[in-house]
């Protein structure tokens, strides 16, 4: 009985053959695995920097959207016209409609229209002798009775637009 064939008893051409497939088939193998981890690893930090540029883009476009909101809110808060609107005290109810008509709604639309994806402008006011005006003038205490308005009523963002205890 023969015994398993040892490399000693192969042919000269077989001994070739293996020991060449031997020697090309290691460092391929070594090769290929380098070559994989270090594709896997490129391409985890591609990935990585590629979020992290959309999420830095992100935050710059909502950023951008909350300093054009904020422009909005001073332009509407510092302008005279809106302000003499919200402070008359004896305004008949004409005076108040016309005011509102002529001078509030062009600009809170025009405020719409400049800004891209603000759907809608509301003013609240404290002012009791004012008549609330559809959507664009409400009543402060509309919000007050809200659950998250003790949250928010002390926020930086109203303190800039405060008198006091009263907001502007």
């Amino acid at each position: 009985m023969k015994g398993p064939d040892s490399i000693r008893d192969w042919p000269l051409r077989r001994k070739l053959i293996f020991s060449f497939v031997t020697l090309v088939m290691i460092p391929v193998l070594v090769l290929s695995a380098y070559t994989a981890i270090h594709s896997q690893r490129e391409m985890a930090e591609r990935v990585e920097k590629s979020f992290s540029d959309s999420a830095y883009q992100i935050s710059m476009r909502v950023s951008h959207q909350f300093e054009q909101y904020n422009a909005d809110l001073r332009l509407l808060v510092m302008n005279r016209q809106i302000t003499g609107i919200f402070e008359e005290e004896e305004a008949t109810y004409f005076q108040q409609y016309s005011n509102m008509t002529e001078i509030l709604d062009p600009m809170l639309l025009m405020v719409r229209q400049l800004t891209p994806g603000l759907d809608s402008v509301g003013v609240y006011t404290d002012n009791v002798n004012l008549k609330e005006h559809g959507e664009s003038v409400l009543y402060l205490n509309r919000l007050r009775e809200s659950p998250w308005w003790d949250q928010v009523n002390h926020r930086p963002l109203l303190q800039g637009f405060r008198d006091g205890d009263d907001l502007l």
